[in-house]
């Protein structure tokens, strides 16, 4: 398995602000940066500061993350695709690249934007499936920065590239814990109830692509990476378009929305959250059937067991276990949740 590329060197909050301002940015008053950091580390991927450029309202992005290509593309794609659809992205008014980072000033969003919120009410599922995600799904291969090579070594197939995805999962699982952090939970260990879940992804990874080739999807296809104003929805990271297996953009909507806020829930017993959770899956995946069928788009019906057992296996390992947040207990309340109804899921298949 290849690593994760990293940058040449770390970009400290520091050097970030010195290169907003020397870029003409005007940092607001008395706001802090928002900081994202990479799995696994406390390294910092990227910096994003509100303030204003060349007397406008503006987001300044220093994107310090070489997976993340093409930045400033990304977006130019997007304003080109999107043309007759729900979907836009702000607009880029500076950008500057070098090998350490890539600095991005985009038009801050329009007054009255408001960000998606899960769990989306039905009416606002219905919205959301019938605008913005629908959308999402026509122009997304428009979006790519390249074409897919899957005869060669550059994106292989499906069974290849989740495999990889799940052993990076799990070493980073098992970089966060420790023998006293496991010892505090009787047996099965937290490892093993989260591989008990990855198991089961595998194998229906295994079984539902077993010819498929990856495909492009947008990455980040949850409500809440979505700002509405009227009836135009904003993407701010239009730069998330990756090779993944058919039918990624659904299993990512569901699970941010159907699935981590129940799981999230500590007043849920194991019995009451999965049911819950099914109840939640289900009105996506209906309603979804429904849409799809109307609007001539795929319905991705016969993906939803194994990308849905992916998503499990994700928030197992690195949503659960790689995360400092979480006490040993709440891990293992988590962990039988999802192991529990990774087994309903994969009865399914």
């Amino acid at each position: 398995m290849e690593p994760i590329p990293q940058p040449q060197a770390i970009l400290t909050p520091e050097e970030a602000r010195d290169r907003m301002l020397r870029s003409g940015f005007v940092p607001q008053a008395e706001a802090e940066p928002r900081l994202l950091d990479f799995y696994g580390n406390n390294d910092t991927r990227s910096f994003i500061m509100p303030g204003t450029f060349a007397g406008r309202r503006a987001v300044c992005k220093i994107i310090h993350d070489p997976r993340e290509r093409d930045v400033v593309g990304a977006h130019q794609r997007l304003h080109t695709a999107s043309e007759g659809t729900c979907l836009r992205a702000p607009r880029v008014l500076y950008s500057h690249a070098d090998p350490r980072a890539t600095l991005l000033i985009m038009e801050a969003l329009p007054e009255g934007t408001e960000q998606l919120q899960s769990p989306l009410s039905d009416e606002a599922r219905e919205e959301f499936l019938r605008g913005p995600f629908a959308d999402v799904i026509r122009i997304k291969d428009k979006l790519a920065y390249r074409k897919l090579d899957t005869e060669g070594k550059e994106d292989g197939d499906v069974i290849d590239f989740y495999g990889n995805r799940l052993r990076r999962w799990r070493a980073l699982a098992e970089g966060r814990l420790t023998q006293e952090r496991d010892a505090e939970i009787p047996p099965p260990s937290l490892l093993e109830l989260a591989d008990d879940v990855a198991h089961r992804a595998w194998n229906a990874v295994n079984v539902q692509y077993s010819v498929e080739k990856l495909r492009w999807a947008y990455g980040l296809s949850k409500p809440d990476k979505f700002h509405r104003v009227g009836d135009t929805y904003y993407i701010t990271d239009a730069k998330l378009i990756a090779p993944r297996g058919e039918g990624y953009e659904l299993a990512m909507a569901v699970w941010a929305d159907a699935i981590m806020p129940v799981l999230w829930d500590e007043a849920l017993s194991t019995e009451a959250a999965v049911a819950e959770i099914e109840r939640r899956m289900k009105a996506w995946t209906d309603d979804w059937a429904r849409i799809s069928g109307e609007q001539g788009l795929p319905s991705y019906a016969e993906y939803i067991p194994s990308m849905f057992l992916e998503r499990l296996a994700g928030t197992a390992y690195a949503d659960t276990l790689a995360n400092k947040k979480v006490e040993p207990k709440e891990a293992k309340r988590r962990l039988e949740t999802l192991a529990e109804l990774s087994a309903r899921l994969y009865k399914t298949i």
